[in-house]
Formats: C-alpha cells, sequence, structure tokens
C-alpha cells in the first residue's frame, strides 16, 4: 500500500495497488519488504544512499545493505523508519511502514497476526482549513442522529478543484475519535490521471491487509473479499473514507453491513445509485470563505492588500484549489505584491498561473474532459466557443447541430460530472476557470471551421427568435425580408409579448455577448440586422452599457461597409440609452448625426429622427427649439406617407412639452390623439406612454380623479408589457398626482417602488424627479427636514447632467422647506436659482418664483 502526498492538492493522499507496488501493508516476507522498501526510494524521488545516510545518521554502508534484493534478514526496526523519514513521509507513513516491519517480524517468528484495528490511515488534516461550516455541521447532525441504526453514507460530490477531499479528511479526523476501530481512506482513482480506477476486489484486499488479515487468508473473489470484509468490520466502529471514487458499482462492495461505522465518498459525479447515501454538492466557497482561505495560505501580506485579495479569489472563481494554488505561487515570490498577482490572472491566462509541478488547475480540468465520451467532449468544447454566460437547450442545439433533445440531454450529462453547473432550470453555465480550460481546449482540439460554423448557427439562431421578438414587441414596426438560410433545429414558441420579453431578458446578456463575436468575425449582416429586431427591447429594457456595446459595434461595422443607413439608425437608437443616463451632450450629438444622415439617404426615417433629437433638446431645457422639431417630425412623417400611428411618439412627446411650457389645452388634445392612435394600432407600450402624458397634463388642469384613472391604466399596461422606465416613469407622476390629492401613503409607496427600479437602470434624470416628488410629499405631511435632504438629493443627481428643470425643481423644494423652518435666507436664496432656472425654461412656474421671491425679499 503506497501513499503519495500533495499539499498543493489539499492534503490529497493516495492509496493504490498494483503487481509490482502495493505498499508496506501488502509485504508478507523478507523479499516483499525489502521490494516495497526499494519502491518507496524509487517514489521519493531516488536520493542517492549519500543524502539518506546523512538525512538517517548512518553509514553509507548501511543504507546500501538495507535495500539489498539478497537480504535473508529485516532490516533493523530503526533503520526502516529513519530512512522512512528521510524520505519525507508524514508521521502516519512511518507508522504504517513499522506496522508493516512487526507484522513481517512475527509471520517470520511463526506468530500469528496482531490486528490492525484501531489505526488510522487518515493522511494529514489540512492545517489551513477554511470555510465550509455549513456543510460540515450538517454532516456531523446525520452522524449524530442516525449511526445507531445504520451506517451513515455521505457522498460529497462536485467540480474539479472544490475540496471534496479536503472536506471529507477534515471530517474525518474531527470525528475520528468516535470510531475507535480504525480509520481507513482509500483512493479509487476514478480522476486519477494515468491511472485506471481501482476495482472493488482490489480495494477489498487493500482494507483487508489494512485490517490486518495475512495475505494468504484473503478470499480470491469479490463476493468473498465483500463477506470478508463485512464479517471483520461487524459490530466495530470505523470510520471508511472512499475518495474519488467513480460509481456506486465501485463502492457499494466497500460498505460495512452493520450499524456504527461512517462512509464518506467524494466524487466528480452524483452517485444517485448509492443507496441510503445522503448526498452533499459541494459549490465553490462564497466570498468571505475564499478570501479567509487565501489569507490562510498567504499569511500576514494579505491583511495589506484587501482589495486585492478580493479581487484574486474573484478570478480564482472561489474554487479552493485555485485559491490555494495562486496564494501558494505569491507566498513564494516576496517581490510579488497580490495587486501583481491580480494584474497576472486578469491578462487572459489563468490557468497558466494557476498551475504547479505537479499540475494544478488545468490538470484537474484534464482529467475531467478525457473520462467524456466523444460526443460530451465536443459539446464541452462547443460551450467554450459560445460567447455568452449561460445557455438553454434550444441555443446548444443550433451551436451544436444537433436535435434539442439530444442537445439537453449532452448538457445534463456534463452536469452529473459538475462540468457545467445550473442556476436556473433549462439553464447552464461554465465557471469561470472550466470556461477558460473550455475555451483553450476549443482552440487546440476544435478545428477553426467547425468553430466558425458553430458561432455562424448561433447567430442564425438568434436572427430567426428576434425577428419573432421584433414582430411582439414592436407589431407596428416596418417589416424587412431577413437573408435567412435554409433551418431545420428547433426555435422557441413565443405567443405573446410577455414569453417574447421572457426570452429576451434571459437571452439578453448572451445577444450583447454574440454580436460583440459577430463584430469580432465581421459578420456585418447579423449586426445589421439582430439589433434592428431588438430596437424596442433595447432601447427600454437595457442598460446605457448593453446599449453602447451593441451600437457601438454595429457603428464601427456600418462605417466600414459604408452601410450609412444602419449607421443612421444605431445611432438615433444609441442617442436614447445616453439621454436616459443624462449623458445630454452624448445623446446630442448621436441624435444629431442621425437626424443630419436621414436627410442625406433615407428620408422616410426623418420623422422618427427629428422625434427623437427633439426629446433631446427637451431634456436639454430648449423648450422651442424642441417644439420646433417635434412639428417639423409629425411633417416629415406625413410627407413620407406613413400612417398616422406611426407619428403618436412625435405627437405624445410634444404635447408633453406643450404641458411643461403651460400651454395645457394644446397638450390636452394632442395626448388624447396619441392614445387613440395607439389604441387604434394594438400598441400597448405606446398606449401606455400616453396615457401617462395625458393623465399628467389633465391632472394641471384640476381632474385629479380622472388623471389618476388613465396613470392607473398606463400602470396596468406597463407592468402587462415589462417596460421598467415607462412603469417608473408613470408610478412617478401618479404619485405626485396622488400627493396633490392628499392621498400621501399612496404616493409614498408608487415612489419607492420606482426609486427601486430606477437605480438599476440608471435613469437619473427620472431618478431626480422622484427624489423631488418624495420631497413635497413629505413636506406636506410637516416633515420639512426630510423633505429638505430629498431635495438637495435630486439636486445631487441633477446637478453633474445639466438638467435645468430638475435643479430648477429641486432649489424650488429647498426654498420651500427653508421658508418653512423659517430660514428666510435660505429660502430666497433658493427661490432665486429656481427662478433662474424656470426663467430660462420659460415655463409657468417662472412666475410663481418671482412671486415667493419679492416676498422673501420684504420679509429680509
Amino acid at each position: 500500500m503506497v501513499r503519495a502526498f500533495s499539499s498543493v492538492g489539499g492534503g490529497r493522499a493516495a492509496m493504490t495497488e498494483s503487481a509490482e507496488q502495493a505498499g508496506p501493508d501488502a509485504a508478507d516476507s523478507v523479499a516483499t519488504f525489502v521490494e516495497q522498501f526499494r519502491s518507496l526510494k524509487v517514489q521519493a524521488g531516488n536520493p542517492s544512499l549519500n543524502d539518506l545516510a546523512r538525512r538517517a545518521g548512518v553509514p553509507r554502508s548501511t543504507v546500501a545493505d538495507a535495500f539489498s534484493p539478497q537480504r535473508h534478514r529485516l532490516p533493523r526496526l530503526e533503520l526502516v523508519t529513519a530512512l522512512v523519514r528521510a524520505f519525507g513521509c508524514p508521521p502516519a507513513e512511518v507508522d504504517r511502514w513499522e506496522s508493516a516491519w512487526k507484522r513481517v517480524e512475527r509471520t517470520l517468528l511463526g506468530l500469528p497476526p496482531t490486528p490492525a484495528r484501531g489505526h488510522s490511515f487518515l493522511p494529514p488534516d489540512v492545517p489551513d482549513f477554511t470555510g465550509r461550516s455549513e456543510e460540515a455541521a450538517r454532516l456531523v447532525a446525520e452522524i449524530e442522529t442516525r449511526a445507531a441504526s445504520t451506517v451513515v453514507i455521505s457522498a460529497i460530490d462536485g467540480m474539479a478543484g472544490v475540496g471534496k477531499t479536503t472536506l471529507a479528511v477534515h471530517l474525518g479526523h474531527r470525528l475520528r475519535a468516535r470510531f475507535p476501530d480504525g480509520q481507513f481512506f482509500l483512493d479509487l482513482q476514478a480522476h486519477t490521471a494515468g491511472m485506471a480506477p481501482v476495482e472493488p476486489a482490489s480495494a477489498l484486499h487493500m482494507l483487508l491487509r489494512a485490517w490486518g488479515m495475512a495475505t494468504e487468508d484473503i478470499p480470491d473473489t469479490l463476493a468473498e473479499r465483500a463477506a470478508a470484509w463485512r464479517s471483520e468490520v461487524a459490530d466495530r466502529r470505523v470510520l471508511l473514507v472512499l475518495d474519488n471514487a467513480a460509481s456506486a458499482d465501485q463502492v457499494c462492495p466497500l460498505l460495512p453491513g452493520t450499524p456504527g461505522s461512517l462512509v464518506l465518498v467524494t466524487s466528480r459525479a452524483g452517485m444517485p445509485g448509492l443507496v441510503g447515501a445522503r448526498s452533499l454538492s459541494l459549490d465553490v466557497l462564497p466570498s468571505a470563505e475564499a478570501v479567509d482561505l487565501f489569507a490562510q495560505v498567504l499569511g500576514e501580506r494579505a491583511d495589506a492588500e484587501p482589495d486585492a485579495v478580493a479581487e484574486a479569489v474573484r478570478l480564482c472563481g472561489g474554487l479552493p484549489l485555485a485559491i490555494r494554488v495562486a496564494a501558494a505561487r505569491l507566498h513564494h515570490r516576496s517581490a510579488w505584491t497580490v495587486r501583481d498577482l491580480v494584474r497576472r490572472l486578469a491578462e487572459g491566462r489563468r490557468l497558466t498561473e494557476l498551475s504547479t509541478v505537479d499540475g494544478g488547475v488545468a490538470t484537474a480540468f484534464a482529467v475531467s474532459y478525457r473520462q467524456l465520451n466523444a460526443e460530451q467532449r465536443r459539446m464541452f468544447r462547443l460551450l467554450g466557443v459560445f460567447p455568452g454566460p449561460s445557455i438553454d437547450a434550444l441555443a446548444a442545439a443550433a451551436l451544436a447541430d444537433l436535435p434539442v433533445d439530444r442537445a439537453e440531454a449532452l448538457l445534463e450529462e456534463l452536469l452529473d460530472v459538475h462540468l457545467v453547473r445550473q442556476d436556473k432550470v433549462g439553464r447552464y453555465t461554465l465557471h469561470d476557470l472550466l470556461r477558460d480550460y473550455a475555451r483553450a481546449t476549443a482552440q487546440d482540439k476544435e478545428p477553426a471551421d467547425h468553430r466558425e460554423a458553430a458561432i455562424h448557427r448561433l447567430l442564425d439562431y438568434y436572427l430567426r427568435v428576434t425577428d419573432r421578438v421584433g414582430d411582439l414587441l414592436a407589431p407596428d414596426r416596418p417589416h424587412v425580408e431577413l437573408p435567412l438560410e435554409p433551418w431545420s433545429l428547433a426555435v422557441p414558441v413565443l405567443d405573446d409579448q410577455a414569453a417574447a420579453l421572457a426570452w429576451a431578458d434571459a437571452e439578453r446578456p448572451n445577444l450583447v455577448a454574440a454580436l460583440r463575436r459577430a463584430g469580432d468575425l465581421g459578420l456585418d449582416h447579423y449586426l445589421r440586422h439582430i439589433p434592428r429586431n431588438l430596437t424596442k427591447y433595447l432601447m427600454f429594457q437595457c442598460t446605457l452599457d448593453e446599449n453602447v456595446a451593441v451600437h457601438q459595434t454595429v457603428i464601427e461595422s456600418a462605417r466600414r461597409t459604408g452601410d450609412w443607413v444602419t449607421e443612421l439608425r444605431s445611432s438615433g437608437n444609441l442617442s436614447v440609452p445616453y439621454r436616459q443616463a443624462g449623458e445630454y451632450r452624448l445623446a446630442l450629438t448621436y441624435a444629431e448625426r442621425a437626424v443630419a444622415l436621414a436627410r442625406m439617404f433615407d428620408p422616410r426615417s426623418l420623422g422618427p429622427n427629428l422625434n427623437n433629437l427633439g426629446t433631446v433638446l427637451a431634456v436639454l431645457g430648449d423648450y422651442p427649439l424642441a417644439i420646433a422639431h417635434f412639428q417639423e417630425s409629425l411633417a416629415a412623417y406625413a410627407a413620407a406617407g406613413l400612417d398616422t400611428h406611426r407619428s403618436g411618439s412625435a405627437a405624445r412627446n410634444l404635447g408633453a412639452v406643450l404641458n411643461i411650457v403651460g400651454r395645457h389645452d394644446e397638450a390636452r388634445e394632442l395626448l388624447w390623439r396619441a392614445v387613440e392612435m395607439a389604441r387604434a394600432a394594438g400598441d400597448e407600450w405606446s398606449e401606455a406612454f400616453a396615457l401617462n402624458e395625458f393623465g399628467t397634463a389633465i391632472a394641471r388642469l384640476g381632474r385629479r380623479d380622472e388623471a389618476i384613472t388613465h396613470l392607473r391604466t398606463a400602470l396596468a399596461i406597463g407592468a402587462r408589457t415589462g417596460d421598467p422606465r415607462s412603469v417608473a416613469q408613470v408610478r412617478g407622476n401618479l404619485a405626485e398626482v396622488l400627493r396633490q390629492a392628499g392621498r400621501h401613503d399612496e404616493a409614498v409607496t408608487h415612489v419607492r417602488r420606482a426609486m427601486a427600479d430606477l437605480r438599476t437602470l440608471r435613469d437619473v434624470s427620472q431618478l431626480a424627479d422622484l427624489h423631488h416628488v418624495l420631497g413635497l410629499i413629505l413636506h406636506d405631511l410637516g416633515r420639512f427636514q426630510g423633505a429638505l435632504a430629498e431635495h438637495r438629493r435630486a439636486l445631487h443627481l441633477a446637478d453633474p447632467i445639466g438638467d435645468l428643470l430638475e435643479q430648477s425643481h429641486a432649489h424650488r423644494g429647498m426654498a420651500l422647506a427653508f421658508d418653512a423652518l423659517g430660514e428666510v435666507r435660505s429660502a430666497t436664496e433658493h427661490w432665486r436659482l429656481a427662478h433662474e432656472g424656470y426663467a430660462q425654461l420659460g415655463v409657468p412656474l417662472a412666475v410663481e418664483a418671482a412671486r415667493r421671491l419679492t416676498a422673501e425679499g420684504e420679509r429680509v
């Protein structure tokens, strides 16, 4: 029985058997003892006799004689133990050689063997064991409640490097006192590089020899050995760690048959066939435990760079093996800082940095990969080609050119062996380090034309599905014939807007990543059509960063190919999220570029692009110019012969600005017309926007109850169509009307919910307005300090983006609060600032501000 110890792997010990190398427990004569002793020397690196003599403190000739195959007597016990220590073996290994020497000596003297019961064959516990307290507590509780009535079997599974063996050995040491009849550790070699899994019969031979049974007494067949093992440990309390198991068939013959014992099984795959076992699937470490492990391995240097340590463990994906390798690597490089390590890990060569002389992370992954069949390997490689973070069976089927049922089966098979994970039902993802390995393996093993064909199929799939999504989310969009290739693979069934939104939400990061990949590969026709299919979704559902990633890629492609129409479309579309995020100058730049290109190349698109430019001018406070652009937009729609519904957005925006500048009757008429146009076209999305503005307009005419009804209808439509921005905007306007009606509790509820939505969407202007509304509510409730704080928050948001209307609202709110608090000078200053802003904008609130400013001046 031979053990090989690896400190980097977390204290794993291997116990293997072969004809040539059975370890000291297989020795039953002087010849076999010396043979195994010589094998140990080879395993230790074959040190010279001089080195061994120096380490053991004995003459060279004595060492040479100990290894002589011509010996007829055992070497002295003191010499054997000294040489085993000289080989660098741990104390447990020294004990095993001492036990073997004594057993052979008793055999030579004709005495019966001494049973090995009570001996511990556990590898050393990891001194820096960290975390896993919850998992350990579960296993200990299981043992305490069930050990008296059954053999407790705990099957620990998880991906390579997740710390299965480390946990099992640690638990073994914690619990060893409860199992005084022996603690055994057996590596079954299911995932040991270059080694075949241990056959159950061989494993039983090792266990029986370790128990103390003489070789000649061990039965020949598997069934007989299993029966002998169960008989030997019957009514005993033993702990059995079966590490690195392949299957339930390999494990079952090794199990004790009577209550009182504990079996810990570790495996990279779950073992549903192991009857009576309680499963524990280990995930990567939570960030706090990962940081603790890194610090334990590195030492005090970790304390000086906590942020860098957190980043390092993030780049290690929380995988214990990776963390240990990274921290140990840094520990041996005193000139490096943790930030140096982070830089190296972030440079796209993580697997190289996380390798060791003995292998490291990539080696552990490679063993799992080699055990896959050809079809599973191909799917794993193609997951490395896939550009996004998660995949479903339909996309995987397109990627691999397989029927969807077969693709799903392969994904499930990879899930079983922890090469993929499943955080949501039906969606599969790779651990970051496994994704790196899959990508590198695909680069090495998958032909380039196969990789390119897989990406083409994936993009064809996205092109087809997004075409359906676009039809459902924007039923009024112009129809465009798509360059679709013949297709025989499955696509999702999308029957309504809710289904379309759910699909797009799930695939959103994949779509962004796939379009970036299309840009890298110069696949321009996908960039022309997929974003066009997703125009409304990108505009209202996606973040600024996602929009920038998509539209900048499209614009670069369009400029490269001279496709001015596609450039103008993406320029106009990109201006919208820039406006929503408060990046008004960038929004203006892209909106003006789109209008210029429309005038030159596509007059039919002039209407929507003038409308878009008008919205940017409106938030910049140039209401006269915004009104002019909206009016020109309506004329351009008519000149192009487009149906009236398409001009509804321009009518709605024009009405909203007319409302702001006090032209309420004109605004009300335009906005109701926009509502009717949207309803006639069956466009609920546009209807919600129009009802929102219409409700706000009639509230200013004093028709609050009617306004609340329309705003609630808009809110219901927005919730149904899944547009978080429109929902948040409606909630803000509804809250203000409810405030005016004295329904403050309802108003606060709507404001709070809208704030929560907008913080994730980075719509700074709307968020500022919500703080302003909340400040007015608190003011009405007499909570003037709270009101002042909310208006200050609104100003803090509005100042950096230069939103003059929201800045003026904030100053007005602060002036009201200071008035109520009796701070006349502060109130006067903010009335002055509010008046300047409102006057510059040309809105009616300037009159109120001027009147209050005059009154404050008389009080000072």
